[in-house]
């Protein structure tokens, strides 16, 4: 029996699961939107409140080296609806603040060093049950370099 690839799978090169934590990295308890942190699948998951935990899901990550272009892809059935809500309102993911990849998380996921999520607003598109953002890459350098 041969199994059909969809034209998408093909494109895409090898992606890394993360978890990803929703929320402004500069706030308390990371309220607000964008990235409040990311680490690699398998961490394990430091003791969240029922609040943080729905915060929290896991992503694919690639990259388009060609394209200095990061994607994420998101399960929608992963989100729970509250951070739905929030964090896709209006067709559109807000980040807040500057994601800074940390140097282990960038070379886990194939990223140049320095790489950072800027903050603005990114049109998302939402097909199959799946969430796909398409985020050019910025080169910040955070306090820890």
């Amino acid at each position: 029996m041969s199994r059909i690839i969809s034209f998408t799978d093909l494109y895409l090169p090898a992606g890394k699961y993360v978890n990803v934590e929703f929320g402004n990295p500069k706030k308390k308890d990371c309220q607000g939107l964008g990235i409040c942190n990311m680490d690699f699948s398998g961490t394990p998951v430091r003791a969240l409140g029922a609040c943080q935990g729905c915060r929290r899901t896991g992503a694919m990550v690639y990259y388009d080296g060609r394209a200095g272009k990061v994607e994420l892809h998101f399960r929608r059935r992963d989100i729970c609806a509250g951070s739905y809500a929030r964090q896709f309102k209006g067709g559109r993911f807000t980040v807040e603040e500057h994601f800074h990849f940390t140097p282990a998380l960038a070379q886990h996921c194939g990223l140049p060093e320095g790489s950072t999520i800027l903050r603005g607003q990114y049109a998302y598109e939402e097909k199959g049950g799946h969430l796909r953002i398409l985020i050019p890459l910025g080169m910040a350098v955070p306090a820890y370099y």
